[in-house]
């Protein structure tokens, strides 16, 4: 029983540990960031988008803009919420959820060009081909995006 017992404490503690290290790895990505008190969104503000990610992952999202920057919901086909973040002007984003399978580089990819799109209107390594914007990773479609 004693064996038992430690086995599963050392495997608590190995979990609390790649816990740790994984938040410190974060950066400017607050992955712990409370959900702030929603506030009622008028219709110039909020923008809504169907795209695909990496061939295989049809998402909608819902962005509105506010003083802060941009909070946007990413959904599956079917509703079920796949990220909540918020985009913040002056640097950094706010996670508010994730959903428990979805891999550290496809929230940070989502990130990266849901900014460069909200934030930086760079779009850099984009493309508008019929009415769609493809970004682009080392000469690769990544994601494609069309407003509704």
């Amino acid at each position: 029983m004693r064996i038992y017992k430690k086995g599963w404490l050392m495997i608590a503690c190995i979990a609390l540990f790649f816990t740790g290290l994984s938040g410190c790895a974060a950066g400017r990505i607050n992955y712990k960031a409370r959900e702030p008190v929603s506030k009622a969104a008028s219709k110039e503000k909020t923008v809504m988008l169907y795209g695909v990610y990496r061939e295989d992952l049809s998402f909608r999202v819902i962005a509105v803009n506010d003083d802060e920057g941009v909070r946007v919901v990413i959904m599956n086909d079917i509703g079920v919420k796949l990220q909540d973040m918020k985009l913040i002007k002056n640097g950094g984003t706010d996670i508010y959820f994730i959903i428990g399978f979805m891999p550290k580089n496809t929230i940070e990819e989502f990130e990266r060009i849901f900014r460069q799109y909200f934030i930086d209107k760079t779009e850099t390594n984009a493309k508008t081909i019929n009415n769609r914007l493809y970004f682009y990773e080392n000469g690769e479609p990544v994601l494609w995006i069309n407003k509704l």
